[in-house]
């Protein structure tokens, strides 16, 4: 029901040719059909969630940023991580629970086993959580991608490093913080 009087709100605005609000009905729309469950996280929230040490590196910086493409509400936190000719970028990103679906709908609710000419990708579920390992096998890129049950998605990319690397230093990361935090209330 949502959905169709977001896609009716979408038509009028559409023919009045107002596009901002052709937008947001547009986000509406994807909204009801996502199931996004609340607002995200501020990015001072996701900031307090970027530890100052990750697999044994040093945080050397960090970004945090939040605000609306299309109509769409996000926040974001990067940080990179450095020590002993390594390198390691965290990313947090929560787009009001869509998370799931967003961004890595091609991935988010199904599981593959798959490996060519080096390159191995697997997604998987863990209890409420998506898993998804991308890696090299000469151990040049490494990427570990966790979708919480609340939508969070949590990124580590690692140049020059295996897979196993990568996953001991997301046992740095509080997920269990992250999971349980309490979404700010719709306005």
């Amino acid at each position: 029901k949502k959905m169709e009087e977001a896609g009716q709100r979408m038509e009028s605005a559409q023919a009045s040719g107002d596009t901002a609000a052709a937008g947001k009905a547009a986000a509406d729309v994807m909204g009801a059909m996502m199931g996004g469950n609340g607002v995200p996280f501020t990015s001072q929230e996701l900031k307090s969630w970027l530890p100052e040490k990750l697999g044994g590196m040093v945080r050397e910086s960090f970004e945090v940023q939040s605000g609306a493409t299309m109509g769409i509400v996000g926040s974001t936190a990067h940080a990179t991580y450095a020590g002993d000719d390594q390198q390691i970028r965290l990313t947090i990103t929560d787009i009001g629970g869509l998370g799931g679906l967003m961004g890595i709908a091609a991935w988010a609710n199904m599981t593959v086993d798959k490996e060519s000419n080096g390159q191995v990708e697997k997604v998987y579920k863990q209890g409420q959580r998506t898993i998804r390992e991308e890696y090299r096998k000469d151990g040049s890129q490494a990427e570990y991608t966790v979708v919480l049950g609340n939508g969070l998605i949590v990124e580590l990319q690692a140049e020059q490093s295996n897979i196993d690397k990568v996953k001991q230093a997301m046992s740095g990361v509080d997920l269990g913080k992250m999971e349980g935090a309490q979404r700010p209330p719709k306005s």
